[in-house]
């Protein structure tokens, strides 16, 4: 088995066999393969190998401002995915839907008459098999249903990043914003167009 090996002078890791004795510092300590892993694990979640006062490794927790930034960006990146669950793939496709509801909102300050039924109104209601008032109606509770969401998932994100702001700057900040990220991970999607 290989000896593993760190370096206080330059936070560095050494491997008996992969590096020649030449090449191990002087000041280079001896580790097992347990604390080595431990190590390598505490590194990979955010925390800085560093030498304590007699040259042994230690994790350090990063500062404060760090982590509640990393875990603020969790509740965004959780938002993000939350939104694009309810938007069709495809280039455009807000663009589009915000057209036909402004096309249902004229066509409602027309009083719907059934002789100027928009093209974009029309479409829907021959595809969903619905009559022009029906697909109208569609739309705009479809419409009515992601701005509710929209403002739900707002909701959650902001309230979640209010309480890493007001958090103090030992707690865990991965903890205080889960419950968010749950949130919005539960919301699901339903039927839409």
């Amino acid at each position: 088995m290989m000896k593993h090996y760190f370096c206080p002078s330059d936070q560095g890791f050494y491997m008996e066999g992969v590096h020649e004795p030449g090449e191990i510092p002087a000041d280079a300590v001896e580790i097992t393969s347990a604390e080595y892993e431990r190590l390598l694990e505490g590194q990979g979640n955010l925390q800085k190998i560093q030498a304590d006062d007699q040259g042994q490794p230690c994790l350090v927790r990063p500062p404060a401002p760090i982590l509640r930034r990393l875990a603020k960006q969790r509740i965004d990146e959780a938002a993000g995915e939350a939104r694009a669950r309810y938007v069709s793939a495809g280039q455009y496709l807000d663009e589009e839907y915000r057209l036909v509801l402004q096309q249902v909102e004229i066509w409602n300050t027309q009083g719907r008459p059934a002789d100027q039924v928009p093209a974009s109104i029309q479409v829907w209601a021959e595809a969903a098999g619905l009559t022009a008032t029906n697909a109208a109606d569609n739309i705009e509770a479809t419409a009515e249903a992601w701005h509710s969401l929209l403002l739900q998932i707002r909701a959650f994100r902001l309230t979640g990043k209010a309480a890493l702001d007001a958090a103090d700057e030992d707690e865990d900040f991965e903890t205080l914003a889960q419950p968010y990220i749950d949130q919005l991970a539960a919301l699901r999607p339903g039927e839409s167009l």
